[in-house]
């Protein structure tokens, strides 16, 4: 696409106009608006991508737009000026001409001289608002014409006080997120993507009832860290996820952030600290050493030096993730695992049968290795001797549901059973399974937990065993609070974790002891 005769002034903004052609004819022709700055107003183009293009309209404000949007449902056009002026423009059915429908100032505009206005267009209808004055998001729905406010909530770690400073929305997901200049990043997740849905299921009456802010579920707020460029400026990529943690008594590990790990020890020694030249995906402990990876790398801390140093890094593949146990460090590749010393030097190779197929997962104790394959197959070796060896029936089945991809395993400390996290194999992240399972080798049976309570969002995200009882197993569960709301007093709970306790029966999982852990603060 070309314009032939520029049109005068800075284009600011280009936006798609899905659904505006409908007939046969145009069903292949792509078109989009275009915002132009001139002085003291906004001339608004409509093209092709034939090159043809005019003039539709012009918005008369002060100060640029900051945003232009399409309406798709009403097949209108939303600008927003830097000031906080919402437009909205629609089409006279049967002429080719443009009217402006609306326009208002949405909370929290900033001033020509005042914090900077951010803005988002969330769920193709909605507009979500922030300056950096505080730590609020005020969304304006159009279709319904609802104002309502979600916040991030004060920084108990800081004397700065909280404010917004960016704002972004993934229609993939569904997930609006706010960050702030002390780098916490705070994730609400829609709970009712179609709000057309809800008018289908109720009266309009019953509709008008509820608070629309109750639509967002407060994901936990997370801290990211950054690295500084030659200008100081800080770029900050993150992705949600599981911070890691290991475990080998006396030491314990926890992921930080995305590159950072702490290990401390039962004994009350410092803590220590250790930033990791790639992102974390995973973690292995032992108690002389720490091994972090991400997809594509993996770091060998040895932690008997002061700092630690890298021992080893290894480049390539990272799948399945490598592990530590003792003075043996396993990798695997396809069907063939190594069994490599501390200088990562192969001193074994096991080998995988191949109706077993090729490892997914890795997970030892002192005395044996588990290898979980991509057919659901448990293959064991022992490591009692100076060798490796076959344990039992290679290639033991697990039945597991079909439509369940197994995600972590864990072995308790005996080695005679083993439990397993699950994922829905086509799902989404809105769709995680609510059940744990646990293997029993010396019976072949398999139990079940569900932590689902049908109202809450509740999902099991770690699990772990005992290091010294074989029956006792802790797994962390992820409980998403509700979104503060504001126009009819929302509730204001924060998303939390909680961990339960339970024991591996022979008849079963017996859910212990259920406690909730406080926020982390960050």
């Amino acid at each position: 696409m070309h314009f032939d005769a520029a049109p005068q002034g800075s284009l600011a903004h280009i936006v798609f106009a899905h659904g505006l052609d409908q007939t046969d004819s145009s069903r292949d022709l792509v078109t989009i608006f275009c915002a132009v700055h001139t002085g003291d107003s906004s001339d608004i183009y409509r093209a092709d991508a034939g090159g043809h293009h005019k003039k539709v309209f012009t918005i008369e404000s002060s100060s640029p737009l900051l945003g232009l949007y399409w309406y798709t449902s009403k097949r209108q056009l939303v600008s927003v000026s830097r000031t906080g002026e919402l437009f909205l423009h629609g089409e006279d059915e049967g002429q080719d001409r443009w009217q402006q429908l609306v326009r208002l100032k949405i909370g929290g505009g900033a001033a020509p001289d005042g914090p900077a206005l951010m803005v988002a267009w969330v769920r193709g209808q909605t507009l979500a608002s922030a300056t950096g004055r505080d730590d609020a998001v005020r969304m304006y729905d159009l279709d319904t014409e609802d104002n309502y406010i979600l916040r991030i909530g004060e920084d108990v770690s800081s004397d700065i006080p909280t404010t917004i400073c960016c704002l972004s929305y993934s229609a993939a997901t569904a997930t609006l997120a706010a960050g702030t200049p002390t780098g916490r990043v705070a994730l609400w997740r829609t709970s009712q993507v179609d709000p057309s849905d809800a008018l289908t299921q109720t009266s309009p009456m019953q509709y008008l009832d509820i608070d629309p802010s109750m639509q967002w579920v407060r994901q936990r707020c997370l801290k990211v860290s950054g690295r500084v460029d030659r200008t100081g400026t800080t770029l900050h990529i993150c992705q949600q996820g599981v911070l890691q943690r290991g475990a080998c008594p006396p030491l314990l590990a926890a992921q930080l952030s995305s590159h950072a790990v702490a290990v401390e020890s039962m004994s009350g020694a410092a803590t220590i600290r250790i930033n990791a030249n790639l992102q974390i995906r995973g973690l292995s402990l032992s108690a002389t050493h720490l091994l972090v990876n991400s997809h594509t790398a993996a770091e060998l801390y040895d932690l008997s030096i002061t700092p630690p140093q890298v021992a080893l890094s290894l480049t390539g593949p990272q799948s399945p993730a490598p592990l530590l146990q003792g003075q043996l460090l396993f990798r695997a590749e396809g069907s063939s695992i190594e069994v490599c010393n501390m200088a990562g030097t192969p001193e074994q190779t096991l080998t995988i049968p191949e109706v077993d197929g090729q490892a997914a997962l890795l997970e030892a104790t002192q005395q044996f290795l588990f290898v979980l394959t991509d057919t659901g197959r448990l293959c064991i070796w022992s490591l009692g001797g100076g060798e490796a060896k076959p344990y039992g029936a290679a290639g033991r089945p697990v039945d597991l549901p079909p439509d369940l991809t197994v995600v972590s395993m864990r072995c308790n400390c005996d080695g005679t059973k083993v439990s397993l996290l699950t994922k829905q194999a086509q799902s989404s992240q809105q769709a995680q399974a609510q059940e744990l399972f646990v293997y029993d080798l010396q019976t072949g049976t398999i139990s079940t937990c569900s932590f689902g309570d049908g109202a809450g969002l509740t999902t099991p995200q770690q699990h772990f065993w005992d290091a010294e009882h074989p029956l006792l197993l802790a797994c962390e569960l992820a409980k998403a609070g509700m979104a503060h709301g504001a126009s009819r007093g929302g509730r204001g709970e924060e998303g939390g974790l909680e961990v339960a306790m339970m024991f591996a029966t022979p008849q079963g999982i017996v859910l212990q002891d259920c406690s909730a852990l406080p926020p982390c603060q960050v």
